[in-house]
């Protein structure tokens, strides 16, 4: 059993003192009665208690580090595909302004409202807003 303090756990770690700290405090490292961290026994708690999604990054970090070029090539040609996609859709008229989404929708707002009888119109909802300015 290799006996560490606090300080030299997180330096072989690779992380701050203050990390330990709140691995402590969590329960989730193993001391001994003399106040020393238990080395192998914490790795194997922190790592039992470890969430999965840390797990997954770790993983992943891990398989992108060892990977060949071929791994990283597709993930390169998709980053690439969106700006491309949105290009394509300017270029054929498939693409709308904030504008022109924005003119659409209150074309649909006024239909719907055409539809309604009268007996089912609000006036705040009919008469629109006056744009003049107030008399003061």
């Amino acid at each position: 059993m290799t006996e560490l303090s606090q300080v030299e756990y997180a330096r072989s770690l690779g992380c701050s003192a203050a990390y330990v700290t709140k691995l402590k405090r969590r329960g989730r490292l193993v001391v001994t009665s003399s106040g020393k961290v238990d080395v192998e026994a914490s790795n194997a708690l922190i790592s039992a208690t470890r969430r999965k999604s840390v797990l997954q990054t770790d993983r992943a970090v891990s398989v992108a580090l060892n990977a060949p070029h071929e791994y990283f090539e597709p993930r390169k040609c998709a980053a690439c595909a969106r700006p491309a996609e949105i290009r394509l859709a300017q270029a054929t008229d498939l693409w709308l302004t904030k504008a022109e989404v924005f003119r659409l929708l209150c074309q649909i707002m006024q239909q719907a409202l055409d539809t309604l009888t009268p007996s089912m119109r609000s006036p705040e909802i009919v008469t629109p807003p006056s744009t003049e300015q107030p008399q003061s």
